[in-house]
């Protein structure tokens, strides 16, 4: 059966020094489930790196 669900990975650092390479970054993971209509963000472990990110749905 074809589905549309949808996953995305989304990273983030501060995008100016070498920091990352400290563990110093995010990673939120995005899943959306066409049969429910509902998307999911999910901050991963291991994420050391804390910047607020605004999320707007638009559908």
């Amino acid at each position: 059966m074809l589905t549309n669900d949808g996953y995305y990975l989304l990273y983030d650092d501060d995008g100016k020094t070498y920091a990352y390479e400290n563990g110093e970054y995010s990673r939120i993971e995005i899943l959306y489930d066409d049969k429910t209509g509902t998307v999911e963000a999910n901050e991963l472990k291991n994420s050391a790196y804390a910047n607020p990110i605004e999320f707007k749905i638009i559908g």
